[in-house]
């Protein structure tokens, strides 16, 4: 075999077949679905670093305002805290007590949780000045009135 022979076989070595292009395409779009869908959270998942979980989210957008609910369970009112922008809503709340998980899984192991914790970032802007948030029963719901840019002109 041809020196210049030897080189196309190396380089050829190193192409990913059709079958790793379908794997990396799959894995792409199924990483673009994971975060597209993110806003909404049907089981509490959690952040190890800053040993807080992620609350049960549910939102939905009508014509006239964002209603968020989010599951709050073992926290006080006066320990919740809701930080705002355009176009996102923040929320943090200590718990009264820590949650402890053991064993999940396959793999044993100990975390303790101390507070709840989710940034949402909203497809729509919102008015900040007349959010209005309700907590009864360790269910928080926002409602948050969505920002209208469109202002009607008077001909003269």
């Amino acid at each position: 075999m041809s020196e210049e022979n030897n080189k196309k076989m190396k380089i050829m070595r190193h192409r990913k077949s059709i079958f790793d292009l379908y794997d990396d395409l799959f894995a792409d779009m199924e990483r673009k679905f994971r975060d597209m869908f993110s806003l909404r959270t049907f089981s509490p998942s959690w952040d190890d670093e800053l040993c807080c979980l992620q609350p049960l989210i549910d939102y939905r957008i009508t014509k006239d305002e964002v209603i968020l609910t989010a599951d709050l369970p073992n926290v006080d009112k006066s320990d919740v805290e809701i930080n705002v922008t355009e176009d996102s809503i923040e929320i943090e709340a200590k718990m009264k007590s820590e949650i402890k998980f053991e064993k999940w899984g396959t793999e044993s192991f100990q975390k303790n949780f101390q507070y709840f914790h989710k940034s949402l970032k909203l497809p729509v802007k919102i008015n900040t000045d007349d959010i209005k948030a309700d907590f009864k029963k360790g269910i928080l719901q926002i409602n948050a009135p969505i920002k209208r840019t469109k202002k009607k002109v008077e001909i003269e």
